[in-house]
């Protein structure tokens, strides 16, 4: 990294420092799974720098909050090769805080910080930030914040517990700039929290979740007490009933090229001319007409993006219609073992389509449901009545755990029709299940591979050899040429088709109808219970619309 040269380090590209040309904090690609991510190095060349970096990624490895950048791994190769960690890459959106220009910020954003905080302040043992500053506060266009800068993080011994109530003093005098440079207003609550979080007197300082209630919870009016307690019962009244839909979801109509952001996908994808098509050993089979003459209105690259209540969004990857090539695979899961192999076959999916580049996840769950499914280590839950509500973004624990381990196939239904009332979506443009044919094209994305990981199929899949038992946060693995996520493994995806023998698919679009609520249907992708050879893009199992622990891939028309 010397005079600021770009190198190729442990399968990593340095693109650029993030940290204002200090150099320490690098943008860079991770070449195995094709995503950019943020490494941080030691401050030099010393034994002690390479300690101090190794100690703040135990501390982050510890971690799991929505205000915290989520913490990947730890490189430490044998000196003189430098240390450093690996963590996601935040969007260019976020910007150091400044508190003496306008930003979008918002009093929940503070309460985000504190949030923090306090999560820290309740690990075992518990954890002091050290450093909390204006430089070490990420910000968005949408007012989240994000808590960095842990090179002074350290765990607090017994009887060190002023560490933490100093981290509610720095958080104190953020707010107070902020409130002196007029880019917020005091509320009846925001003056006095922050007063007392000033305090020069250790003891009367707020912990940090008491300064997260204050400033999270909505600001009490004064009413009479006849009137007081008749709009609670109103509003208790409202809750229950209203709720639900209190915030609307919104579909960005304005699509944007998936390409811009993530180039890599660009050269990975066929040539789409009809000379190279035929040139493609299962386009032989296609029919020129059947791809028609009209301008695509979605084709592979192309991005949507539906905001949910909560600042909480899912991206959605255009498909373009087409013919992939059916393969076989005989899956030790299935109800009915397949004792023959039909010969591959081109299967025509003749409607282009929107499918989520993710499997769904809890934040997206609970912004829906306002109910949090249990995932891993993280057990089921209600939200509270102005959580992801009111301007304040959703975060919850384990937000980014894909959901299924605590659904069956009714719950998934009940979530996609409440997801359609809440977008307002009818006909062609609701979301869905994806059929077995859609799912298999976006999978396969155009190409001959039955596994995204090319030369390691591990790189793009949680499965029974590396998942440890145990499902893991959507995005961690490698992505294939549609720019989707975990189709290989993690969580196995339900589809809407009935589960039969394949079967020839003769027809354009085929579908299995159920011939009842309690056929079983279609799964597909494997999960990290399953060898890597059931999490092929060929391989198919059964599930009872009763049975839990598979995931939901939302499909929608154009």
């Amino acid at each position: 990294m010397e005079n600021g040269e770009w190198k190729i380090t442990d399968g990593f590209e340095l693109i650029r420092p993030l940290d204002r040309g200090r150099g320490r904090v690098w943008l860079a690609r991770d070449k195995a799974l094709r995503r950019e991510v943020a490494l941080k190095f030691q401050a030099d060349a010393t034994d002690a720098a390479r300690a101090a970096l190794l100690r703040e990624a135990d501390i982050l490895a510890r971690c799991d909050h929505p205000s915290i950048v989520p913490f990947y791994r730890t490189v430490a190769p044998d000196p003189p090769a430098p240390a450093f960690y690996v963590m996601k890459a935040l969007p260019p959106t976020f910007q150091p805080f400044n508190p003496s220009t306008f930003q979008p910020f918002n009093q929940a954003a503070f309460a985000a910080l504190a949030s923090a905080l306090a999560y820290l302040h309740g690990l075992s043992p518990p954890v002091a930030h050290g450093g909390v500053s204006p430089d070490n506060i990420l910000l968005d266009i949408g007012g989240r914040a994000v808590l960095a800068g842990f090179g002074s993080a350290h765990e607090v011994a017994d009887g060190a517990e002023g560490a933490m109530a100093d981290d509610v003093l720095a958080l104190g005098r953020v707010l107070e700039k902020v409130l002196e440079s007029g880019g917020i207003r005091a509320g009846r609550r925001m003056g006095p929290i922050v007063a007392r979080m000033l305090a020069e007197d250790r003891a009367r300082r707020p912990s940090a979740a008491e300064v997260t209630a204050a400033l999270g919870e909505p600001p009490p009016r004064r009413r009479p007490l006849w009137l007081a307690a008749t709009g609670a019962i109103a509003a208790a009244l409202a809750m229950a009933v209203f709720a639900p839909a209190r915030d609307e979801a919104v579909v960005d109509e304005a699509v944007s090229p998936l390409f811009m952001s993530e180039p890599t996908l660009q050269s990975r994808l066929p040539d789409f001319s009809s000379e190279k098509i035929g040139r493609i050993p299962w386009y032989r089979y296609a029919n020129p007409e059947a791809w028609g003459t009209e301008k695509a209105r979605v084709f592979p690259g192309m991005r949507r993006i539906l905001r949910l209540p909560g600042d909480v969004q899912i991206e959605m990857a255009g498909i373009s219609k087409g013919y992939f090539r059916r393969g076989f695979f005989l899956s030790s899961n299935s109800v009915e073992r397949e004792e023959w192999r039909p010969a591959p076959e081109a299967v025509l999916v003749s409607r282009p389509y929107w499918i989520a580049r993710t499997e769904l996840t809890r934040a997206q769950y609970a912004a829906v449901m306002r109910r949090a499914p249990a995932v891993a280590g993280h057990p089921a839950r209600r939200l509270l009545p102005w959580e992801g509500r009111g301007g304040r973004p959703l975060g919850i624990e384990g937000g980014d755990m894909p959901v299924g381990e605590d659904l069956d196939l009714a719950h998934v239904l009940r979530f996609i029709d409440k997801l359609n009332k809440l977008c307002k979506l009818e006909g062609e443009r609701r979301f869905r299940l994806p059929t077995e044919a859609e799912w298999e094209l976006a999978c396969n994305a155009l190409t001959a591979r039955h596994f995204e990981g090319e030369k390691d199929p591990l790189d793009a899949a949680w499965t029974r050899e590396n998942g440890g038992g145990t499902p893991h946060p959507v995005a961690q693995k490698a992505q294939n040429p549609f720019g989707l996520f975990d189709m290989h493994g993690n969580l196995a995806e339900w589809c809407a088709d009935a589960y039969a023998p394949l079967g020839e698919w003769v027809k354009p679009d085929p579908l299995v109808e159920p011939a009842s609520n309690s056929a079983p249907r279609v799964v597909r992708g494997g999960s990290f219970r399953d060898a890597e050879a059931d999490c092929d893009s060929n391989a198919r199992a059964a599930a009872l619309p009763t049975d839990k622990g598979h995931a939901i891939r939302l499909v929608a028309g154009p």
